[in-house]
């Protein structure tokens, strides 16, 4: 009988240790992440929990980051303006004179088109070239226009207020100033609509995919979406600017502190490139072209590793874009092998 009771008491005296070790509050418990390590606890306030600008696991599949087929663009001009554009050996550029677009090559310089420029103040950019075909947006006429290589039939597709457009693979993408919505037309302009509900920042068309950051008083942080609208997912977590494409990784531009950063097409392997403070760049054959705001906006090239800094001139650098063999600045233009900026007349 006395050994009866014993174990009853020890089974009891088991149970009565068990039931306490679990009455605490939900502070009290020590959780632990999947890996079985503790996690930290958050520092609070302004402190960042990670180093990394995303958290490895929540990534979306990578994609492709090749240039779009039958496009009229290049990805960082236009995120610039777009003020050049390049096509079947020919150069359509914006004159920093007259602001008339013109075109360059064997036969040499050309006028394309002064239409619609009889009003002052009227500004050119977005240039896309393809298949003989130039296309711009410009205002204050607003709108998006066309015109042949040559200067012919020179028509107006989009009487909207724009930014941003992009010409390719038969259809016309661009932005909406006024209601920032990103839409989506025929190649004639007919069947405009909205792709998705997002205000938009900026963005860059990206082999079946928009890349954009949401207008920035919003979110600014970079998203992805397919060009029919759906699939939308966060690439990068933190306000930017200035999406630029090149080889195989994304390029922006810290809101918070300039700082310029390296990903791939899913956001992950993002990078900061040491030195490299920017409002503006232009990034492409793996050296990324800015101006360097800790020299006052002097144009900068730097590899997109961080190596080579290189000065290209004392001359200020708003807004960059490339072609094969020259550096758009501003008022300007540079060789990309080095040498003096020259107006563009």
């Amino acid at each position: 009988m006395k050994r009866n009771f014993s174990r009853v008491f020890c089974l009891g005296l088991v149970m009565l240790i068990v039931l306490l070790s679990g009455c605490g509050t939900e502070g009290e418990k020590q959780t632990e992440n999947i890996d079985g390590t503790v996690p930290t606890p958050s520092a609070g306030g302004n402190a960042k929990e990670s180093e990394s600008p995303a958290p490895a696991g929540d990534f979306p599949p990578i994609v492709s980051l090749g240039m779009p087929q039958n496009s009229g663009f290049l990805y960082g001009n236009i995120i610039n303006g777009g003020t050049v554009a390049e096509s079947q050996g020919q150069l359509f550029y914006r004159s920093s004179v007259d602001k008339k677009l013109y075109g360059e090559g064997e036969a040499g310089k050309l006028l394309v088109s002064d239409y619609p420029f009889d009003q002052a103040g009227n500004i050119l950019f977005s240039i896309n070239a393809i298949d003989g075909w130039v296309y711009f947006l410009q205002e204050p006429a607003q709108g998006v226009f066309k015109v042949r290589a040559d200067g012919s039939e020179k028509t107006k597709l989009i009487d909207e207020y724009c930014e941003y457009l992009y010409v390719a693979d038969g259809f016309i993408y661009f932005k909406n100033i006024d209601d920032k919505l990103v839409y989506k037309a025929g190649p004639g302009g007919e069947n405009s609509s909205v792709l998705f509900e997002d205000r938009v920042g900026c963005f860059c068309l990206v082999d079946g995919y928009i890349f954009y950051t949401e207008e920035y008083y919003l979110d600014s942080r970079l998203y992805r979406v397919r060009t029919d609208g759906t699939d939308k997912e966060l690439i990068f977590p933190e306000r930017c600017d200035r999406v630029n494409v090149d080889g195989d990784r994304l390029f922006v531009i810290r809101s918070e502190d300039n700082t310029v950063w390296s990903m791939k097409s899913n956001g992950s392997d993002a990078r900061m490139i040491e030195g490299v403070i920017a409002r503006n760049m232009n990034v492409a054959d793996g050296w990324i072209y800015f101006g360097n705001l800790l020299e006052g906006e002097k144009l900068y090239k730097v590899k997109t590793d961080g190596s080579g800094m290189e000065k290209l001139s004392d001359m200020t650098a708003a807004s960059i874009s490339l072609t094969k063999d020259w550096i758009y600045f501003d008022s300007y233009r540079i060789s990309r092998s080095g040498g003096e900026p020259e107006t563009v007349q």
